[in-house]
């Protein structure tokens, strides 16, 4: 980030890491003697729906999971789903414009945000989704056949299954980016349905030497910071 440039302005650092699929946060500072509005009965989000795992999945079933994720980032601070990069921020940014982001939390910040509290009483806000609506993102809960139980089967690995593959290099690359447009295409003419954890997991294995480019990667970059920081 510093040897880009790109901690010129608060909103320019926001975009590119939003741009690069990197976690962030924008807070908004509170004093912890505030008032803080009571949460509102807004209700969790419809899940995607139940379906027999004998489905022949359709393009259309695809066109169904569009309609739902982009009623739920519809809410006010479902913008949320942008700050945890990764897979699910690329997700999101199909449907949401970075620009909520870089004005920072919604205004139901308090009512359905999450706070970190300093030593010195402050609170530091910003809008959050569950791990439940991450995997609306992804998720459809599948009747085995088994009584009651069920099983995940997503047209896109859910966001746990991402940052522990392989895929997950500290930010969108390149790689990502090409993986991402050419599994979508085969969505739209029916090659690939969902699959399960399983399969997804085995899906985004890559080559085992990433893993261990990706830790020195992390600490040459912890120790640059603390350097320059002088942290």
């Amino acid at each position: 980030m510093f040897q880009q440039g790109w901690h010129a302005d608060v909103p320019s650092l926001i975009r590119q890491l939003l741009c690069h699929g990197i976690p962030l946060n924008t807070f908004l500072i509170t004093q912890l003697q505030d008032a803080i509005l009571p949460p509102l009965e807004l209700g969790p989000p419809p899940p995607l729906p139940r379906v027999s795992i004998q489905l022949d999945w359709r393009t259309t079933d695809y066109g169904t999971y569009e309609q739902a994720c982009n009623t739920f980032l519809a809410r006010s601070y479902a913008h949320a789903a942008l700050l945890k990069g990764r897979i699910v921020g690329h997700l999101a940014r199909e449907y949401l414009d970075i620009a909520s982001v870089t004005e920072g939390p919604s205004q139901d910040v308090f009512m359905f945000g999450t706070s970190l509290c300093s030593s010195d009483g402050r609170l530091f806000w910003d809008d959050n989704i569950n791990s439940s609506e991450m995997d609306l993102m992804c998720v459809y809960k599948t009747p085995t056949g088994q009584g009651m139980q069920t099983t995940d089967l997503s047209w896109w690995p859910k966001q746990v299954t991402w940052v522990g593959s392989n895929f997950n290099v500290g930010y969108w690359a390149p790689d990502n980016e090409v993986w991402f447009h050419t599994h979508l295409a085969k969505i739209w003419v029916g090659e690939v349905q969902p699959q399960n954890a399983c399969h997804w997991t085995n899906a985004l294995k890559k080559f085992k030497i990433t893993a261990k480019i990706v830790h020195n990667y992390r600490s040459a970059c912890a120790d640059y910071l603390s350097e320059s920081l002088e942290m």
